[in-house]
């Protein structure tokens, strides 16, 4: 059963904020970049065809013009 959205929202921001300082090189807190995410909504939850969380590294600023992997930001 789709676990909801809350739930669905604080898995994945707590996934995606686990995962970042492994490819950026830098805690969340302490970056200039944030995170964002894709997850499954309940219908392709249901369906069983979906349950995965996609991470995006992002900025506020100005455009990410190249990888953010090791860059410490």
């Amino acid at each position: 059963q789709f676990p909801g959205d809350a739930a669905m929202k604080a898995f994945s921001d707590g996934a995606c904020a686990e995962e970042f300082p492994g490819y950026v090189g830098v805690d969340l807190r302490d970056s200039a970049l944030w995170t964002t995410f894709l997850a499954p909504s309940a219908r392709s939850w249901s369906e069983g065809s979906d349950r995965t969380v996609t991470c995006f590294v992002t900025t506020t600023g100005e455009p990410l013009t190249g990888s953010v992997a090791g860059s410490k930001l």
